[in-house]
C-alpha cells in the first residue's frame, strides 16, 4: 500500500535543498551550519563532517 501524498510535499523538497545549499555555503567560508536533529537536539555541522551537540545556554 502506498503512502498518500502530502499535499505540501514540496515543502520538504525545498527544506532539503535549503539545508544542502548552507552546508555548500559553510564549505566555501569555513565554517559550520546550526539545525535541529531527528532526535530534537539542537546541533552544529561541520564541512569536515564533524557534528557537535549544542549544549542549552551555549
Amino acid at each position: 500500500m502506498e503512502k498518500p501524498k502530502r499535499k505540501f510535499a514540496w515543502v520538504d523538497e525545498l527544506a532539503k535543498k535549503t539545508g544542502e545549499v548552507a552546508m555548500e555555503e559553510a564549505r566555501k567560508h569555513n565554517t559550520y551550519i546550526v539545525y535541529t536533529d531527528d532526535e530534537g537536539q539542537r546541533v552544529r555541522a561541520y564541512p569536515d563532517g564533524r557534528i557537535e551537540v549544542i549544549k542549552e545556554g551555549e
